[in-house]
């Protein structure tokens, strides 16, 4: 299937462990590993930040386990704030894989938007980054997450 995407870049996002020791699809089609941050579960794929061709695709879906499989609206799965002591090491992990695998474009969202929270930790992994946000943030932003 990933054949009929061959004259676009793709990235492709695997969560289940069976994909770990098949991952010559993604090389043979030069589809680009997701990195994913999510809870980790018996099946869950186990995975480094890496990089394909120069580039690099994380996805942060928050940590919230207890809700991952039971909850009663899916958004429930995403709750999650991450702290600064859980944005820090991926923002110096990302540094240096950018700096070893010569990383020419990265995309990194957040996926636990519930109640801005993506927002947040995107500005709090931009910081650590030392990328800084140029625009004025809503007051209300900035109250809801101080430690931004």
């Amino acid at each position: 299937m990933l054949g009929s995407f061959a004259e676009f870049s793709t990235a492709v996002e695997l969560r289940h462990r069976s994909w770990d020791d098949n991952l010559d699809v993604l090389e043979e089609t030069n589809s680009v590993p997701v990195f994913i941050d999510e809870p980790k579960f018996r099946d869950s794929t186990r995975q480094r930040l890496g990089s394909r061709s120069g580039t690099l695709y994380a996805r942060f879906h928050g940590r919230q386990a207890e809700k991952w499989w039971h909850h009663e609206h899916r958004n429930e799965r995403y709750d999650y704030l991450y702290s600064e002591d859980e944005i820090r090491p991926h923002a110096a992990l990302l540094k240096t894989v950018a700096r070893e695998q010569a990383i020419q474009k990265a995309y990194v969202f957040f996926n636990n938007h519930p109640g801005a929270k993506a927002v947040a930790n995107a500005i709090m992994l931009r910081r650590d980054l030392g990328i800084p946000v140029t625009e004025e943030l809503p007051p209300t932003l900035k109250a809801a997450f101080p430690q931004m």
